[in-house]
């Protein structure tokens, strides 16, 4: 059978931007859910195109530096995601390694500029298959 059923949890360290001596803005993206796809031999690897749904979480956090003073703040957005996608990986016995490419599409959730938090990304990936 073919059929691959699994899920996902990504935490993507996201990016800080630095305001001199007044402080910094953190930004980062997690998300999770289920994910289902289909395994397709082309060789000696396999590729398995899947998509997968649930839940992202954008945080932003402000670390201000005034006069002496230091404050932070920290805001959150969690919102309906989905995240299509393509694995390739090469079997080692009852393992495996590989790459996977996916887009991540975060429903509505901007940043203070309002750019969405809207992503792709590309991973190592290993393991065992049961």
């Amino acid at each position: 059978m073919n059929l691959y059923i699994g899920g996902t949890f990504v935490y993507h360290l996201g990016t800080k931007i630095d305001l001199g001596p007044f402080g910094s803005v953190k930004y980062n993206v997690f998300y999770l859910g289920p994910e289902v796809g289909y395994d397709v031999a082309a060789g000696p690897v396999v590729i398995r195109p899947y998509a997968g749904i649930g839940y992202a979480t954008a945080v932003a956090t402000a670390e201000v530096n005034f006069a002496g003073i230091s404050a932070s703040s920290s805001t959150s957005q969690s919102k309906f995601s989905v995240w299509p996608g393509a694995t390739l990986l090469y079997p080692l016995g009852g393992a495996f390694i590989g790459a996977d490419a996916r887009f991540v599409l975060i429903s509505g959730a901007k940043d203070q500029n309002g750019d969405q938090f809207n992503a792709f990304s590309l991973f190592a990936t290993g393991g065992m298959q049961f």
